[in-house]
């Protein structure tokens, strides 16, 4: 650690001079502009003009040469995207096959934010165009909880013919992937507008809440095929103690969310212990037996476990706030 005193220059001006090898390790030469990005911490970072926002915009070239398995090329550039590369070359030292060509238009098909913006035989481009100021992550953590909550209130319904289940588990798949993006491009460039004044720790929970949405939306659509494959005499005997469940889950969701959007300790505290109560519920209410009923009340269960989860990061993110405060 270098312990530097501030002066004050001009009678109001106050000057840190910068350590020398670390200027001339980054290049610095007099007249060059460096940024310097004040922290919600109080603290501050430095940048090099030159570097500024370059860190999580590299170029990921990927050889397709090597990769026959569309499924094998699609996880690849989704594991671009989640890293922060803001340009991904697909390249092949002959012509790209169709897989190939099918496999990018695929990607940016479900990508939030990339499309292909050049293309020949032997090379395909695909480049973010998303401004990071425009999907924030508390936003889109927001409209991830709004999705996953109309789909929990309808599985119930719609298996008992009151409404019709709409599958929007791909839509919340989409964005829990674009928060995982942008929190690690906060990871690698802590100055990049993906941050929006929120500290790396606080982002990292953000998507481990995402996380536990994303598995809440996949158990809500397992919940729906598992009651649609049911005879109606099946779920005669379930339908009055699934239904009060479900609504009970579905409350519990909502409290969840809306103590990580309040940031209140007692309340989260209060969510995980009802969160474990709910699940043993689930376990003593529910008839098991038959491979439909075990999986049912399994996905019931988790569903609660992930809202415990969330008001666990709840208190993470809560503490952290409060002793930077």
């Amino acid at each position: 650690m270098d312990v530097r005193r501030v002066q004050i220059t001009g009678g109001s001006s106050f000057m840190v001079t910068l350590p020398k090898p670390w200027a001339e390790k980054v290049g610095l030469k007099k007249n060059d502009r460096v940024v310097v990005d004040q922290r919600p911490d109080g603290s501050i970072l430095l940048t090099p003009m030159d570097l500024a926002g370059t860190r999580a915009g590299d170029r990921k070239v990927i050889d397709c040469d090597g990769i026959d398995d569309p499924e094998m090329l699609f996880r690849v550039l989704l594991g671009c995207y989640i890293s922060g590369y803001e340009t991904i070359e697909m390249a092949s030292k002959g012509k790209l096959s169709w897989e190939h060509s099918a496999t990018a238009n695929r990607f940016t098909d479900a990508a939030i934010g990339v499309e292909i913006y050049e293309e020949s035989e032997g090379r395909i481009l695909i480049k973010d165009f998303i401004d990071p100021t425009e999907m924030q992550l508390q936003k889109t953590l927001g409209r991830m909880k709004v999705i996953a909550g109309n789909m929990l209130s309808n599985a119930l319904l719609a298996a008992d013919g009151k409404g019709q289940f709409i599958d929007r588990d791909d839509e919340i798949d989409r964005l829990n992937w674009l928060i995982a993006r942008q929190t690690c491009m906060t990871m690698i460039n802590p100055s990049h507008p993906a941050l929006m004044a929120s500290e790396p720790q606080l982002a990292q929970e953000i998507y481990a809440v995402s996380r536990s949405i994303e598995r809440i939306g996949d158990h809500t659509c397992k919940i729906h095929r598992i009651l649609s494959y049911m005879t109606e005499r099946e779920k005669a005997g379930i339908r009055d103690r699934a239904e009060e469940l479900g609504g009970e889950i579905l409350a519990l969701f909502n409290r969840s969310m809306d103590s990580w959007k309040a940031g209140s300790l007692p309340e989260a505290n209060a969510c995980i212990e009802a969160s474990a109560v709910l699940a043993d519920r689930c376990h003593s209410l529910l008839p098991v037996g038959s491979p439909g009923m075990n999986a049912l009340v399994n996905s019931m269960v988790r569903i609660c476990e992930y809202c415990g989860d969330i008001s666990e990061h709840t208190m993470n993110a809560s503490i952290s706030a409060r002793r930077e405060n």
